[in-house]
């Protein structure tokens, strides 16, 4: 098996794309990288945090009255990626609303566990 690289030859990056001859045939390959950029993950510290915090509403939505509920539903609606403006929230009982706001923390971001974390603040506040 040969490998000829397609890039510059100063180059410090990965090939683009390389040709792997095996026996008398050739095969062009894209080379991409496995993994996504750097940028996009979390620190050890900003994971454990996330994970915390999402255990945190997790536990805390249950006693939450509904209209309390509805406002961190929809602040978790707000922020997936929508091509345009979130439907409406339809009409739900209090066990739908947590059962919502539970399936929706498996793909919440940092920025949006900690807003949903100052709500949740702002209600206990409030019964003290």
């Amino acid at each position: 098996m040969d490998v000829m690289s397609s890039s510059s030859a100063g180059a410090l990056t990965l090939p683009q794309a390389c040709r792997v001859r095996f026996g008398r045939a050739e095969v062009e390959v894209l080379m991409q990288p496995m993994r996504p950029p750097r940028a996009n993950w979390l620190s050890g510290s900003e994971l454990r945090q996330l994970l915390e915090l999402r255990e945190r509403i997790k536990l805390e939505s249950f006693r939450l009255p509904a209209g309390r509920q509805r406002q961190i539903l929809d602040l978790l609606e707000r922020s997936r990626p929508w091509a345009g403006a979130p439907p409406p929230l339809p009409e739900m009982s209090r066990g739908e609303l947590v059962r919502a706001i539970r399936w929706r923390l498996g793909t919440i971001s940092l920025p949006t566990a900690e807003a949903a974390a100052k709500l949740l603040d702002q209600t206990r506040r409030k019964r003290r």
